[in-house]
């Protein structure tokens, strides 16, 4: 679970934490988000984006393109190993001209009510 001070958010889920803003894999990135690379192991590439802290669950995401090379849309985000995220797209290659504007938000607790 994160360990730092979060503000308040009006949820009825239990601990949700949100993490908004834009990520490139050459870019600043928002905070809560440690590292943004392609992966190039895929196919086609997927962008990776590493969180600084680990999360129990992923509620809910959003992910829109402010401009693409070659990524016509996002079809799919995938959270795994608790801090990571996953994006891949239908058709293209990440490039590091892809900007993503990207939310999140996650479970910070393994307490269910």
């Amino acid at each position: 679970m994160a360990n730092r001070r979060f503000q308040d958010v009006q949820a009825l889920q239990r601990e949700m934490k949100i993490i908004a803003g834009k990520v490139s894999d050459t870019g600043a990135l928002p905070l809560g988000v440690s590292d943004v690379a392609i992966d190039t192991t895929t196919s086609p590439h997927s962008l990776v984006v590493t969180l600084e802290d680990k999360y129990n669950d992923l509620y809910s995401a959003s992910a829109h393109l402010e401009s693409a090379s070659s990524v016509a849309s996002i079809v799919k985000i995938q959270f795994s190993g608790n801090n990571t995220v996953r994006l891949s797209s239908s058709s293209g290659n990440f490039t590091t001209a892809e900007v993503v504007y990207l939310t999140l938000f996650l479970k910070n607790t393994s307490v269910t009510n």
